[in-house]
């Protein structure tokens, strides 16, 4: 009894394992997104004696103005998707990301952090509805898709 394998069977297991390694890599990249949104809220005590300012202002330093240019940021990522590519617009925002989280560590007034927390809160819009039209695509797409969409 001779098992043959098919150059088609061949592509079709490297899909489905580049399939697996990109929705771990969304899966992961969306938790941490999202994340970003509550990581400061255990801080607004510290932020608020650190920067000597009132609760309210750490809180809205902390997550209301990374709140508020995330949502801002969904309208304006989605289209420009649409016009650049998912990739295109998905790649150079998690790394924008990455840039923008570790300078919000280096802020060194309440201005700064607040100047920090926003530009992070807009970049992280690049990721939400980008991912989701990228998932949506290739699940609407078909087994044709498969290649053309981890490419």
């Amino acid at each position: 009894m001779s098992i043959s394998v098919t150059n088609e069977q061949l592509h079709q297991q490297q899909v489905n394992r580049n399939l697996t390694v990109v929705t771990i890599l969304l899966a992961l990249c969306g938790l941490t997104v999202v994340s970003n949104v509550y990581t400061m809220i255990p801080l607004i005590g510290i932020l608020s004696s650190t920067f000597h300012v009132p609760t309210a202002t750490a809180a809205w330093a902390g997550s209301s103005v990374f709140s508020l240019f995330y949502a801002f940021g969904f309208l304006i990522f989605g289209p420009i998707s649409d016009r650049f590519g998912r990739k295109q617009v998905l790649v150079p925002g998690m790394i924008t990301l990455s840039v923008s989280t570790l300078l919000v560590s280096f802020a060194q007034s309440i201005q700064s952090l607040l100047y920090f927390r926003a530009v992070q809160g807009f970049v992280a819009a690049s990721f939400g509805p980008v991912a989701l039209a990228y998932v949506f695509e290739y699940l609407s797409t078909g087994k044709k898709a498969h290649s053309r969409c981890l490419d």
